[in-house]
């Protein structure tokens, strides 16, 4: 764990910002998202804003904005949440949402729900975009994301998918798995209300 973390000081709110935490390597904030709890799916309605841990944030950022990329040539602005929309087994439906040219942009749908982390089995909030049709689905990217608190309106997550090799998102192949390995990012907020997605016939629903 990070030098000088204290594991006493975990529900010192004070103590856990966004500034702070961007500064962790990858190893000690997936150590960390082990201790953490899932969030209750009602606080997770609105759009959040995303940080990507700083010794990768540039790198990410640029491969967003690459106009053939999954951004579309966007800067990522953040994930939004609706635990009013429930969907087949899911406890809601989200979005990204980006900033290109000036404008913001919101497309990249999944589900989500309350379920056992695939990291250790406690529960976490779990999104999968294989329930649209877009390019982060199951068979394209299969990318799947974790949730769990860090505390009130800042959550730790963590992401992987079945794409390799396909940096900056990539650090290792976990073999068992047929999956890459964990990366991780932050998401805070609601920082706006939720509006959906620009175009819902774009990602229409899987069958």
């Amino acid at each position: 764990m990070q030098p000088g973390y204290d594991p006493n000081v975990r529900h010192d709110f004070n103590y856990w910002t966004i500034d702070k935490l961007v500064k962790w390597n990858s190893c000690d904030l997936l150590e960390l998202f082990h201790t953490l709890d899932a969030p209750d799916p009602e606080e997770m309605n609105g759009e959040f804003l995303v940080r990507y841990p700083l010794y990768r944030e540039e790198e990410v950022q640029t491969f967003y904005s690459d106009p053939n990329g999954n951004g579309r040539g966007s800067h990522h602005l953040g994930k939004a949440l609706n635990p009013n929309l429930p969907h087949k087994d899911c406890n809601g439906e989200g979005y990204n949402w980006w900033l290109r040219g000036g404008k913001v942009e919101r497309f990249s749908r999944f589900a989500w729900k309350i379920g056992p982390s695939t990291l250790d089995g406690r529960p976490a909030l779990l999104a999968d975009y294989c329930y649209f049709d877009n390019l982060s689905k199951n068979g394209q990217m299969g990318q799947h994301d974790e949730m769990r608190r860090v505390k009130p309106n800042l959550y730790l997550c963590i992401a992987y998918d079945r794409v390799w090799p396909r940096p900056p998102f990539k650090f290792g192949w976990n073999f068992e798995e047929n999956r890459s390995k964990e990366t991780v990012f932050f998401l805070h907020g609601p920082v706006f209300p939720w509006q959906g997605v620009d175009d819902p016939e774009k990602e229409p629903e899987m069958p």
